[in-house]
């Protein structure tokens, strides 16, 4: 963060300054890790009060309190009517003061991809930001924000949402020259309630877009038509995995033997060939959707492609590892509806025996059974050779697959018939996949640890 004073805080927060007008440097919300320098913002939650926590700050460094009363400490401090607003005002205020291009992403899923794609090409035309892990709510949006300087050309900022009105906040905030959503698909339906909830609360992304800004959207969506006439005040801008009319699009689409893609890219600039260290088609899409941001922010195809390629997957999105005869497939982080189809689409590409182990899918609402029959569906129409499910809803996947799954209760009862049946000595590709909560990694841990 820059380096800026109290006072000036206190003024973009409509607050009051108590004790002395001193600058920092950087800013924190945990009490735990506050550091020297740091101004600490006293949040609060449903199940705690950062304000019990005051003295474990200052203790650890903090230089100075945002706080939303009066209290005895012996720094600074400022006091508002609300910590988290305020933090939201001052993440909005520093942006608006150093100005960088800006990119806001959002989409069911992938969105987190296509951010890091669209920086690993927009850091090679100049500084940029980008939101670190899952930094995408209404307080992680703020503190991104605040990791800006004078030194940085771009910033990328990704925003999530489980509820209607929680992009339209983070958008106003970020204020972002190119808004993109990634897709629309089945997530958060206990806070939506369909897939045209889900596409409103997504499309909250364009609400604050700068009025020479582009709005870009998947134009293999159903929902299309839909942006486009909502849209036009904005330079419109889309993308597509085959489709011409794209602004962007990919042709000549081949995967090699561990699923990654090689293809033909195009955009009005020409074509030029990309292969990606990423796997599954559906990634075609989400590189052709970062470089249809590269495309509106005037990049070459040559600085495009050089970005696309050098990109390698993070740990648990598809990251690929190799041991003996097993490709292990850790796509752990998380499972939407649509992720969980474009696992079983990238696991379908590898040329090997094919086992799927999937965890429950979390936040479906009242669709979470169909959507889980659904799955066990696509399993039974694809060439998966055993599908391994644990949790509760993953047995209506079993029943829905054909003879090809088996259930179990436990992640204990799971890896104990891997170790009672698994054949390493079988060239095997094993994807892995669940929720966030189900915590499948320690599956995955297990097979690389007991079993390769």
């Amino acid at each position: 963060m820059i380096s800026i004073s109290l006072k000036e805080i206190a003024e973009c927060c409509n607050g009051k300054l108590v004790g002395d007008n001193i600058s920092v440097a950087s800013v924190t919300t945990d009490s735990r890790s506050a550091s020297d320098n740091e101004l600490f913002f006293a949040l609060k939650g449903e199940r705690f009060d950062a304000h019990d926590f005051l003295d474990g700050a200052v203790k650890n460094g903090a230089r100075a309190l945002v706080v939303d009363r009066e209290v005895e400490t012996s720094v600074p401090y400022i006091i508002v009517p609300d910590t988290k607003k305020a933090l939201g005002m001052l993440g909005s205020y520093v942006k608006q003061k150093l100005n960088p291009v800006t990119v806001g992403i959002t989409g069911t899923c992938g969105k987190t991809t296509v951010k890091d794609l669209t920086y690993s090409i927009l850091s090679l035309a100049g500084e940029t930001l980008a939101t670190k892990g899952n930094f995408n709510n209404d307080i992680g949006v703020p503190l991104t924000l605040l990791r800006l300087t004078e030194s940085h050309k771009y910033a990328i900022i990704e925003m999530g949402t489980n509820h209607h009105g929680e992009i339209s906040y983070t958008t106003n905030l970020v204020h972002p020259d190119i808004a993109l959503i990634n897709n629309v698909g089945y997530a958060h339906l206990e806070g939506f309630g369909s897939l045209a909830g889900v596409f409103k609360a997504k499309s909250e992304i364009f609400q604050a877009l700068a009025e020479d800004g582009t709005a870009v959207f998947n134009r293999d969506s159903e929902f299309y038509n839909e942006f486009e006439n909502e849209q036009k005040k904005y330079r419109l801008c889309s993308f597509s995995v085959d489709n011409d009319a794209a602004t962007t699009y990919a042709s000549a689409i081949e995967l090699d033997d561990l699923g990654r893609a090689r293809f033909v890219l195009h955009n009005p600039q020409g074509n030029i060939p990309v292969g990606l260290k990423i796997v599954g088609t559906h990634n075609v899409s989400n590189a052709c959707a970062a470089a249809t941001v590269a495309y509106a922010l005037g990049l070459d195809l040559e600085t495009i492609k050089n970005g696309l390629e050098s990109y390698e997957p993070f740990q648990g999105r598809l990251q690929i590892s190799s041991k003996n005869n097993i490709t292990l497939i850790d796509d752990t982080y998380n499972a939407s509806v649509n992720a969980v189809f474009a696992a079983i689409e990238t696991l379908n590409s590898m040329k090997a025996y094919k086992v799927l182990i999937l965890g429950d899918m979390g936040e479906l609402g009242d669709q979470a059974e169909e959507l889980h029959k659904e799955v066990g569906k696509r399993v039974l129409n694809s060439k998966i050779d055993l599908f391994l499910a644990v949790g509760k809803l993953t047995e209506l996947s079993v029943s829905a697959s054909g003879g090809k799954g088996i259930f179990f209760n436990t992640k204990e009862e799971l890896k104990q018939w891997l170790k009672d049946n698994f054949d390493n000595a079988k060239i095997s590709a094993v994807l892995i996949k669940g929720s966030h909560s189900m915590k499948m990694h320690e599956v995955l841990n297990y097979i690389k640890d007991e079993l390769c």
